[in-house]
């Protein structure tokens, strides 16, 4: 499946909370099923040497986030659980 990127947030620096500036805003078509992506990166300085990365990948339709959504509130949590997470390690 091909996916177009269409925004980046801002690097979070070392919390276990992140509190995002950047919001973005998507039409949505009710007569389409829209496929969205979003990839995540855990970075961590090991040593002075060496980094670990850790990336997580999850697929949804839209209709399913607005679901979630209406059940949940206006917040939808993406990092919640494990539920559909999983590391990407295709390079």
């Amino acid at each position: 499946m091909l996916y177009l990127v269409f925004g980046r947030t801002e690097v979070i620096d070392n919390t276990l909370n992140p509190d995002f500036v950047r919001k973005y805003i998507m039409d949505y078509f009710f007569e389409e099923k829209q496929n969205l992506r979003f990839d995540l990166a855990h970075i961590k300085q090991v040593s002075d040497f060496s980094i670990s990365v850790h990336k997580v990948q999850r697929d949804d339709a839209s209709s399913q986030l607005l679901q979630r959504q209406r059940e949940k509130g206006p917040e939808v949590e993406l990092t919640g659980g494990t539920e559909g997470w999983g590391p990407t390690d295709k390079h």
